[in-house]
């Protein structure tokens, strides 16, 4: 029987939010239990925020140069988890492309086009993979997934477009402010803002 077509951004959130993405993060517990009214503690200007199931901030893209379809969703968690190395994180994310495969819609492939960041085994650290999802009619879809393991957090990150060049920008719009809150800005962290 045929699985009925989804969208392979979709599918992303929805092994993000089951915790499938590196199963180090899968084990954390969520930073915080934002409420429906929280606004999100990272957001980018020109993206329109809606809570995502599970402690997910999901964004989509409402800017005029956009590529129609984009959207960026992150996660924060408690820094429990001991740093991913390259090598392991590396290994999952060929898993999660299996995964990807088997659940999501019939006949889409998945092929990680590279896997890049620090490879080290002290915070802070960035890892981040790139991968193209073609579905059985051509359809593209550029993923950029990467883990941010920060002093004060951990942040999973998720762009997705059909423009290559625009999964990777939106990435690291929001991938850097992320990393900004889980390195120093967390609850509890002392403030960049100026005191007036």
């Amino acid at each position: 029987m045929r699985r009925p077509a989804a969208a392979p951004g979709l599918v992303l959130l929805a092994l993000v939010t089951a915790g499938a993405l590196t199963p180090a993060l899968a084990q954390a517990q969520p930073a915080q239990q934002p409420g429906a009214a929280d606004p999100p503690p990272v957001s980018v200007t020109g993206w329109r925020f809606q809570k995502g199931a599970n402690d997910v901030y999901v964004f989509y893209c409402e800017q005029p140069q956009c590529v129609p379809g984009s959207k960026v969703s992150y996660r924060l968690y408690a820094n429990n988890a001991p740093v991913v190395s390259l090598e392991e994180f590396r290994r999952q994310q060929e898993q999660v492309a299996k995964l990807l495969q088997e659940r999501g819609p019939a006949g889409m492939k998945v092929q990680i086009l590279g896997v890049e960041g620090d490879n080290k085994t002290e915070r802070p650290a960035l890892i981040k993979s790139i991968r193209l999802h073609t579905m059985a009619d051509g359809t593209q879809e550029y993923g950029h997934s990467g883990i941010i393991m920060g002093k004060k957090l951990d942040a999973s990150v998720i762009s997705s477009s059909r423009d290559q060049n625009a999964a990777k920008v939106n990435y690291a719009q929001f991938a850097a402010g992320v990393a900004v809150y889980a390195q120093a800005l967390a609850p509890g962290a002392k403030s960049l803002e100026k005191k007036k």
